[in-house]
């Protein structure tokens, strides 16, 4: 049963709050990076680029499309916004993670030096991904918003869904949660004084759980409303409004998990104290030393 344009405009709502949510989170995280000289650092500035890809994603998701029809100008560019920004975003927590492991398991702090390289390939790639569904016209009204098409068939549109968004999103779980097992062992095994290993240990269990926070829903939704079941088609519109709202908190998940570390924490309660001139003088922490990695990211 199709929505109708007051479901969808409820389900804009929604989407509005949460991805609002999410936008706020980000630019926090964002305006500390540029505020505090101590926290422009290697791990922080993985977070940085990921909150800036997140605040696109979310402002993708609030453009009012509600009323709108497939062939319409913001529809064709909101599809290209949400596809290429959320796909730049779960590619990005995979840098994190293969940074995370390179330089706390194999020591190799090389890494850092390939960060415009990365920010090249996550684009590169996110664009071509983006460029495809508009050669075949398959941007269009799903649901809620606007995005690849699905009708039900296996045809270019299925394709370009699942082969260029769904499989790459599962595969980065996978490969995140592999490279976070192997970072957690090494840091089990590794010698704690201070307790810095322990706590990003604990951390760590929730960087991979997001993805699959965020996406599992809008993922058995979609493969639901593929097989055309029954269940799914009675309940779209609540069901659209509970996997929009999930989808909606990711930005917000990432800024908080990944990016309100001890760190920041510190640096926030020094300006509610006041310290102004101490917060400017101070440097950033070496980046070749893992203990110093370590801390910044817990």
């Amino acid at each position: 049963m199709r929505l109708t344009d007051s479901q969808r405009l409820i389900i804009y709502y929604f989407n509005s709050v949460s991805n609002g949510f999410s936008i706020c989170g980000c630019l926090f995280i964002c305006g500390m990076y540029l505020k505090f000289i101590e926290l422009r650092t290697f791990p922080f500035r993985l977070i940085f680029v990921l909150s800036i890809f997140d605040i696109f994603s979310s402002i993708g998701y609030m453009l009012p499309t509600f009323d709108l029809y497939d062939d319409d100008a913001l529809c064709q560019i909101q599809g290209a916004v949400i596809n290429m920004f959320t796909l730049a975003s779960a590619l990005w927590a995979g840098i994190i993670a293969f940074s995370l492991y390179y330089i706390i398991v194999k020591s190799n702090f090389y890494i850092q030096s390939y960060m415009r390289y990365f920010i090249i390939g996550v684009f590169t790639l996110s664009i071509i991904v983006t460029i495809i569904p508009f050669t075949s016209r398959t941007y269009g009204t799903v649901a809620g918003w606007c995005w690849i098409k699905q009708d039900g068939s296996y045809d270019i549109s299925f394709y370009e869904r699942y082969i260029l968004f769904f499989v790459p999103m599962w595969l980065l779980v996978i490969i995140n949660g592999v490279l976070y097992m192997k970072v957690s062992k090494c840091l089990k095994n590794s010698d704690d004084p201070d307790g810095a290993r322990s706590e990003l240990n604990r951390k760590l269990k929730f960087y991979p759980m997001i993805l699959i926070i965020c996406f599992l829903p809008y993922t058995i939704k979609s493969s639901l409303e593929f097989k055309n079941e029954s269940f799914t088609i009675r309940h779209d519109f609540e069901l659209t409004i509970v996997v929009g709202t999930i989808r909606g908190m990711h930005g917000f998940l990432n800024a908080f998990v990944y990016g309100f570390t001890k760190k920041v924490r510190n640096a926030l309660n020094a300006r509610v104290a006041a310290n102004d001139t101490e917060i400017s003088i101070m440097l950033p922490a070496s980046e070749n030393d893992p203990k110093s990695f370590i801390k910044e990211m817990k």
